[in-house]
C-alpha cells in the first residue's frame, strides 16, 4: 500500500510546525515552573490501518464480497472520476527495499548477482549475449577508474568482462524471459526473485554504490504489485479494483523512479525460489482483465493513493498531508472498513507491528516517546518535564491533522503533524483519539431543577440562609436569570429555578429544606405564575416575598440591580454592564458583581435600553465594568453608557478579541488581582448551555473562587491553558453540570490540566 508517497510528502507536506517553545508568564504572577504531579495519564485508542487516503482494501474486500464490480469501487473512493483506458507505459521499479527517498538513499550495495530466471539460458548484457556457464551467476560491482564510476561486470568463472557506465540485462531466452536475482530484493529482501522485462545497473556519481531497476511494461509490473498489496485469496473483484487503482498510481508517477516498497507500491516480482521451488509472487487474472483500465478524472488519470482500512471513512488528503485539496481524493465512508474486516488497534492485539492499544501512559512516558521526534522540545522533556495537556485537532473523518502540547513547565508546542505522533507511539494511523484527566468532582442530577437544588445544597448545607431566589429555568425565559446569580451572591442565598407553571418537585424540597429568611422571585408572573409562587412559598414556610419583575429583561435587571444597591449601598456606584442578548456575557459578569457586591445591568447591540438608563441614573454610577465584545456591545453603544458615567472609557473590558471562554478566563484573572478570588477550587460550567452557570456562579461567589467555562465535548483552549498555567495553586475541578452538559471526557481532561 502507498502507505506515504514521498514524493507528495517531500514537496508539499505540511512541516512539524512546532512553535518556539516559551515559558508561559509564571514569573508575572509569583509561580514558579515545576514538574506535573504523578497520576496523569493518557488513554489512546484508534482506528484505521495507513494514510487513510483513497481506496481502503479491508473496504473494497467488503464490497466486493457485498456484490461491488471492481470500477464501481474504484470510483467510489475517488469521488467524480470515471474509468477510462488509457496505452500501458513503461515502469521502472527500484527493487532494492533499502532505498529510502525520505533519507535520500538511493544507492545502497557495492555489487548485485543475476542471472538468467530459466537456469540455462545466457543473459544479454548491453545488447551482448553472454553464455549460461558455471553458475551462470554475473557479478556487478561499482569501481573508480580515472574517468569516474563504472560498474564492472565479472563472468561466472571470475574474469572481467568489462565495465560500463549503466549496464542493462536481460533474459537472453525464457517464456517468459526472466532474469534472477540472486541477492536479496524485492520489498521483503528475499534472495532469489526471478523478474519480467530488463535489469538496469546504474552506479552513484560520487561512490561506487549501485542501484538497480528493473524496466518492464506497466502490466507486467501490475501483475507483481497486487498480490503483494491485497492477498491472492481475496475476491476477484477486490483485486481487479486493486490493479486497476494500483496502475493508476504507477501512470502518474511513471516518469520517475518508483519503490518496490510502501514508500510507493508494494513490488516483488515474477516469483521467488522457495523450499527447492519456484513460487508465483504474480496476480496475473486481476491484471490482465483490468489491461489499460485507469482512473480518470476529467482527460487526465488520477493519482490514485490507497491504504488498508480506514476505520469506517476515509480521509481528505489536506487533512493528512497539509496539501492542497484534491478533488477526487475526498473522504467517503467505507462502512466495511471496521474491526469486523480488520483493525489492528483492536482485533489484533498481538500484532508484533505495533504496539497494544487502548494504550495508557503517563505524562513522563508520553513526553519520553515524543521528545527524539520533535525538532524543538523542552530541556528534560521525558526526564524532568512531562506532557502536562494535548489538544488535538482532528478532522471530521476522525483522522488527527495536528496536535498542541503543553508541558508541565509551562512551554508549549503548538501544530505538531498527527503523524509525529503516531511515529512516537508505534500506531497503524493517525485516526487515534487520547483521553486524559485528573481528579475532578461533579455537582449535578438528572436534570437542570434538581441540579440547581445539589448545587444549592452545596453552597448552603445548613438551612435558614439569608434568601433564596426563585427564578424561571426554560431556555425561552433565560432572560430573568441574567443576573440574579449577582443577587444570590449579594444576598446571601442560592438560585433555584421553576417552571412557569409548575414548581419542580426538586425545587420544592430544596425550598422546604431551607427554610430561607426571605424569598425573591426574579420576574413577573409570565415568568413565575401566582400558583407556582404560591406553593414555594408553603414549602418555604412562608417567609417574607418579595418579587422583582419588570416590562422587559433590562427592566427586570433594572429591578435587580437596585435591590444590590440597597443591600450594599457602599458599592452601588461602580456597575457591570453586560449584554441582556448574549448570556454567557452575563452569566460570566454576575460571578464578578456578586464576589464585589456590585450591580449588573444589562444593555443591547442598539444602544441602553430606558430602564437601564434611569438605573445608572438612580444609582449614580460613575465606573463600569463591561463584558461583551465589540460584536455584541458596539462602540456607539459603550459610548452611551459612558455618558450617562461621565466616564471617557469603562474601568474594565471583558470579551474583546475573543471568545466566551476566554472572557470568562480574563473576568477569573480579574477577580483574583482584584476582589481577591482565590484559585484552590476552580468552578467550570457549560458554556453552551446557561442554567448551570448561572446557578453555580452563586457558589463560585459565596467561596470567592473562579467560574470559567467550557464546550461540552472538546475542553476549551482557554480554560485548558489557564488550567494548566495555574495548575500549582489548584486543588480542585468542580464541574457544575451532567456529563449532558459536560462530557466526563472533557471534565477529566480538565482535571488532568490543573493536576
Amino acid at each position: 500500500m502507498n502507505r506515504s508517497h514521498p514524493r507528495i510528502r517531500i514537496a508539499f507536506t505540511r512541516a512539524v510546525r512546532i512553535a518556539s517553545l516559551v515559558a508561559l508568564a509564571l514569573v508575572a504572577i509569583g509561580v514558579s515552573a515545576t514538574v506535573a504531579r504523578a497520576g496523569t495519564v493518557f488513554t489512546f485508542n484508534g482506528a484505521g490501518f495507513g494514510h487513510g487516503i483513497g481506496l481502503s482494501q479491508y473496504g473494497a474486500k467488503g464490497y466486493a464480497e457485498a456484490g461491488w464490480q471492481a470500477e464501481d469501487i474504484a470510483k467510489h473512493y475517488y469521488p467524480g472520476t470515471t474509468i477510462g483506458t488509457v496505452a500501458d507505459p513503461t515502469i521502472t521499479v527500484n527493487v532494492d527495499p533499502a532505498k529510502n527517498i525520505r533519507n535520500s538513499i538511493d544507492y545502497t550495495r557495492s555489487s548485485w548477482r543475476l542471472r538468467a530466471g530459466d537456469g540455462k539460458s545466457g543473459l544479454v548484457i548491453n545488447g551482448i549475449s553472454r553464455p549460461y556457464t558455471g553458475t551462470g551467476i554475473y557479478t556487478f560491482t561499482g569501481v573508480t577508474l580515472a574517468t569516474g564510476h563504472f560498474v564492472r561486470v565479472t563472468s561466472p568463472d571470475g574474469s572481467y568482462l568489462g565495465q560500463w557506465a549503466a549496464p542493462t540485462v536481460r533474459a537472453a531466452a525464457g517464456s517468459p524471459p526472466l532474469v534472477e536475482v540472486v541477492d536479496g530484493s524485492g520489498i521483503y529482501n528475499w534472495t532469489r526473485i526471478r523478474y519480467r522485462g530488463s535489469m538496469d545497473i546504474r552506479v552513484s556519481s560520487s561512490s561506487n554504490l549501485l542501484a538497480l531497476r528493473n524496466v518492464l511494461p506497466m502490466n507486467d509490473y501490475i501483475k507483481g504489485v497486487v498480490p503483494r498489496e491485497s492477498p491472492a485469496s481475496w475476491h476477484i473483484e477486490a483485486l481487479k479494483a486493486q490493479a486497476i487503482v494500483a496502475r493508476s498510481y504507477a501512470y502518474v508517477s511513471k516518469d520517475s523512479e518508483m519503490d518496490c516498497t510502501t514508500w510507493d507500491q508494494a513490488y516483488s516480482g515474477n516469483s521467488r525460489y522457495y523450499r527447492g521451488a519456484w513460487v508465483t509472487l504474480e496476480h496475473a487474472a486481476s491484471a490482465d482483465a483490468t489491461k489499460g483500465r485507469y482512473v480518470k478524472y476529467g482527460t487526465a488519470v488520477a493519482q490514485t493513493f490507497f491504504h488498508s482500512s480506514s476505520g469506517g471513512h476515509t480521509a481528505n488528503n489536506e487533512d493528512i498531508w497539509g496539501t492542497p485539496p484534491v478533488s477526487y481524493l475526498r473522504g467517503v465512508p467505507d462502512p466495511y472498513c471496521n474491526s469486523d474486516q480488520f483493525d489492528p488497534w483492536g482485533t489484533m492485539p498481538t500484532n508484533s507491528s505495533f504496539a497494544d492499544y487502548p494504550r495508557a501512559l503517563s505524562g513522563m512516558a508520553l513526553a519520553k516517546l515524543l521528545a527524539p521526534k520533535l525538532t524543538s522540545d523542552p530541556a528534560g522533556a521525558g526526564t524532568s518535564v512531562s506532557v502536562q495537556t494535548l489538544r488535538t485537532d482532528t478532522a471530521a473523518s476522525g483522522f488527527v491533522r495536528d496536535f498542541d502540547i503543553t508541558w508541565s513547565n509551562g512551554a508549549v508546542s503548538t501544530g505538531v503533524d498527527g503523524d509525529t505522533m503516531r511515529s512516537a507511539l508505534n500506531m497503524p494511523s493517525t485516526k487515534f483519539t487520547v483521553t486524559f484527566g485528573g481528579p475532578y468532582t461533579r455537582i449535578w442530577s438528572p436534570d437542570r431543577y434538581s441540579t440547581a437544588a445539589a448545587i444549592s445544597k452545596t453552597a448552603f448545607p445548613a438551612v435558614g440562609p439569608a434568601v433564596a431566589i426563585l427564578v424561571n429555568g426554560g431556555d425561552d425565559k433565560f432572560a430573568d436569570s441574567l443576573t440574579s446569580s449577582a443577587l444570590g451572591g449579594v444576598a446571601g442565598g442560592p438560585v433555584l429555578l421553576t417552571a412557569s407553571a409548575t414548581l419542580p418537585e426538586a425545587t420544592r424540597a430544596e425550598l422546604a429544606r431551607l427554610k430561607p429568611k426571605k424569598l425573591y422571585v426574579v420576574g413577573g408572573a409570565a415568568s413565575v405564575s401566582a400558583a407556582v409562587l404560591t406553593k414555594a412559598l408553603a414549602a418555604a414556610g412562608n417567609p417574607p416575598v418579595v418579587r422583582l419583575g419588570g416590562s422587559d429583561r433590562y427592566a427586570v435587571a433594572a429591578s435587580v440591580a437596585i435591590e444590590i444597591s440597597r443591600l450594599s449601598p457602599a458599592t452601588s456606584t461602580k456597575a457591570m454592564i453586560a449584554s441582556g442578548e448574549k448570556w454567557p456575557d452575563s452569566a460570566i459578569g454576575s460571578v464578578a458583581a456578586a464576589m464585589s457586591k456590585r450591580p449588573l445591568l444589562l444593555v443591547n447591540g442598539r444602544g441602553v435600553p430606558a430602564a437601564t438608563a434611569t438605573a445608572l441614573k438612580t444609582l449614580k454610577v460613575t465606573q463600569t465594568a463591561v463584558f461583551g465584545g465589540e460584536g455584541t456591545l458596539p462602540p456607539a453603544v459603550i459610548a452611551s453608557v459612558c455618558k450617562l458615567t461621565g466616564e471617557t472609557a469603562p474601568y474594565k473590558r471583558f470579551g474583546v478579541g475573543g471568545s466566551r471562554y476566554d472572557e470568562a478566563v480574563s473576568a477569573a484573572n480579574w477577580c483574583t488581582s482584584e476582589l481577591g478570588a482565590g484559585r484552590s477550587t476552580v468552578y467550570i460550567a457549560s458554556g453552551e448551555t446557561f442554567p448551570d452557570s448561572v446557578v453555580g456562579g452563586v457558589l463560585a461567589a459565596l467561596n470567592k473562587h473562579p467560574l470559567l467555562l467550557t464546550s461540552g465535548q472538546v475542553p476549551a483552549r482557554a480554560t485548558m491553558n489557564y488550567l494548566s498555567l495555574q495548575h500549582v495553586s489548584i486543588e480542585s475541578i468542580v464541574i457544575l453540570g451532567g456529563p449532558g452538559s459536560v462530557t466526563n471526557s472533557t471534565a477529566s481532561q480538565l482535571g488532568g490540566a490543573a493536576y
